[in-house]
């Protein structure tokens, strides 16, 4: 296949390494345990609180607003939580595995930053493809082919639109993943697209 040079003057491709520097991930895994104490007490506070007797409950002036509240308040920290441990488990998964876009379809790595983006051999090898891992093209294999085929063609998806667009691609080359940072991919988590485009 043709990789194009355009020539850029951006200089020598230079990809960031995949995963968190130290710090970060360390603040996750602390973040992480500060989460599951506050759970933890947090549970058992309010179990203490709806079995206790109605001194108790009068002692700790119990109501069912303020046990509402607190039941809200758990059960947004156990998301939290939850979020949290994904972005290790994605730091994890960086770290053991780089992603390149143009190995996944089947082009050379280009020398300098901006060679091939967008390129027609970019669409080309993805055309190829997607001849013969579409899902449409895969119908007739086994279960186990199939479910290959279609990890496989996840990445080609993925590859493709990172080498198509700009956003992506500028993510890829400065943090090593398409949807950037994991700091800005938490922030995503956190924060819900359509309130994002606001």
């Amino acid at each position: 296949m043709d990789n194009e040079d355009f020539g850029q003057q951006d200089g020598d491709y230079q990809q960031a390494p995949n995963g968190m520097a130290g710090s970060d991930a360390a603040f996750l895994y602390f973040l992480f345990t500060f989460q599951f104490f506050v759970s933890v007490f947090g549970t058992v506070m309010f179990y203490f609180k709806i079995t206790g007797t109605k001194e108790y409950q009068r002692e700790k002036k119990v109501t069912k607003p303020k046990l509402f509240m607190q039941m809200l308040i758990l059960i947004v920290n156990v998301f939290w939580m939850y979020h949290t441990y994904l972005l290790i488990q994605l730091d994890n998964e960086m770290k053991d595995k780089s992603f390149d876009p143009y190995t996944a379809l089947g082009l050379a790595l280009p020398m300098n930053v901006r060679s091939g983006f967008g390129s027609s051999a970019v669409k080309k090898a993805y055309r190829a493809l997607a001849r013969k891992y579409h899902p449409d093209k895969v119908g007739q294999l086994e279960e186990e082919e199939k479910a290959g085929a279609a990890s496989k063609w996840q990445m080609i998806i993925k590859s493709y639109e990172t080498l198509t667009d700009e956003d992506k691609y500028n993510n890829w080359i400065t943090h090593g993943h398409p949807d950037g940072s994991l700091m800005q991919q938490s922030m995503d988590i956190a924060i819900p697209a359509w309130i994002a485009d606001k």
